[in-house]
């Protein structure tokens, strides 16, 4: 397994996995070391951290911490896991229009047709289509977190744009200055990172 230590900031280095997914190569970030050389890491890992610590593998010494509950939800809205649903959803609107059904003689609106469930950064997530066409992101109302984290759209030129909702955005500008958020990261185009890093708040696919 491909594996790389890269320094975010002055107070953080993140361990990165290369990944293979169905948009091609990312880093994909573990979690992080900070100052004091404390490892931090995402929830999808928290089950192997568990795991480590029932049978004993972990130095006394390695002082691990996890992350909040909204952090986590905020890496997983911009992940290339979630990037790569929006834009099959957005090709299914493509292919199929995005008009009510009418099923039983009752209308079903355009928008719950393209509702998609899917689990990101070990967390059961949704993303629900709104009656403008557009998909947001919500973790599944079990954890008790309120409200969309990111909406994602497609602008005149068909690119897609992805914005912070307000309650996400101050958390969403640390975790992008972190490195922590796999789409915002630099594309690896035949092996080779590219140079164009895009202003996380209007980034285009």
């Amino acid at each position: 397994m491909n594996f790389r230590l890269y320094r975010a900031t002055q107070n953080s280095i993140n361990l990165e996995l290369l990944t293979l997914g169905r948009l091609g190569h990312y880093f994909k970030t573990i979690g992080y070391f900070d100052n004091s050389l404390n490892v931090n890491i995402l929830y999808e890992f928290e089950s192997d951290l568990k795991s480590l610590r029932q049978k004993n593998e972990l130095q006394n010494q390695l002082v691990v911490k996890t992350l909040s509950l909204k952090a986590n939800a905020v890496i997983a809205a911009f992940s290339m896991d979630v990037i790569a649903q929006v834009l099959m959803t957005f090709n299914e609107i493509e292919l199929k229009g995005f008009e009510p059904d009418f099923i039983f003689g009752e209308m079903v609106p355009a928008c719950l047709k393209f509702d998609k469930k899917l689990i990101v950064n070990g967390y059961k997530s949704e993303l629900i289509m709104t009656y403008e066409a557009f998909p947001q992101f919500f973790l599944d109302d079990k954890y008790e977190l309120e409200g969309a984290i990111c909406a994602y759209r497609k602008s005149s030129n068909g690119k897609l744009d992805l914005t912070p909702t307000l309650e996400s955005k101050n958390l969403f500008d640390k975790l992008a200055s972190m490195s922590l958020l796999s789409a915002l990261k630099k594309k690896l185009k035949k092996d080779v990172m590219t140079t164009d890093f895009l202003a996380p708040q209007k980034l285009h696919f």
